[in-house]
């Protein structure tokens, strides 16, 4: 056999075996949630919450917040999104949709910072939307901060389509989400971790490990 056989060879043998390990998805459910009101007022202690995010006439503007535990995901994570359950929408403002923000978060209940981080991903709500389970995709952002810790947390905020205060009428989504366990889950998709590929360096194949903290 030539070298330049015996080198065909051993390429093969790593494609050959790096198609045998596949991508993973998980389903992660909240580790917590809950909401903070724009006076400073909030669910705490409460771990798994009610997530109500908008204006509540006579109450004002509320922001809100989850949190994950990653620490079962060992694979660098490649994409990710928000799976949740919209419960109530109410949009008293005669307008058609307002536009869900989700940002970083400090895990800090301070009502000005949340809504107001690194932006992780949107979505535009309508009333139609009621009790309806949707998604929203997460960006690189995102992603960067689940590979960075085992804690993944986020806020959010309605930045377009809605007014504040008690001056202004009910615009909300997320309405009555402490009544039952309403889903809201993040789905990650990871791929395999350098050791799962039996020399990988040959073929320049490498990938980023979670950094565990």
């Amino acid at each position: 056999m030539s070298m330049s056989t015996a080198r065909f060879g051993l390429v093969s043998l790593v494609v050959g075996s790096m198609g045998v390990a596949h991508a993973g998805i998980y389903s992660i459910e909240r580790a917590g949630s809950g909401w903070v009101r724009h006076d400073g007022s909030n669910n705490s202690p409460e771990v798994i919450g009610n997530f109500v995010v908008g204006n509540l006439q006579f109450d004002g503007e509320y922001r809100n917040w989850f949190s994950f535990d990653l620490s079962m995901i060992t694979e660098p994570i490649v994409s990710a999104m928000l799976r949740v359950d919209s419960v109530d929408v109410d949009l008293d403002q005669m307008t058609d949709a307002v536009t869900y923000d989700i940002t970083s978060y400090d895990n800090a209940l301070d009502f000005n910072t949340m809504g107001n981080g690194v932006l992780y991903g949107q979505r535009e709500y309508e009333e139609l939307d009621s009790f309806m389970i949707r998604e929203i995709e997460l960006n690189a952002a995102a992603v960067s901060a689940m590979n960075a810790s085992d804690l993944f947390l986020m806020s959010g905020r309605l930045s377009d389509g809605a007014s504040f205060g008690s001056d202004f009428e009910y615009q909300y989504v997320f309405g009555g989400s402490g009544s039952t366990p309403f889903l809201i889950e993040l789905v990650v998709t990871t791929v395999p971790g350098p050791g799962t590929f039996a020399m990988a360096g040959v073929v320049g194949v490498g990938c980023v490990g979670r950094r565990r903290r």
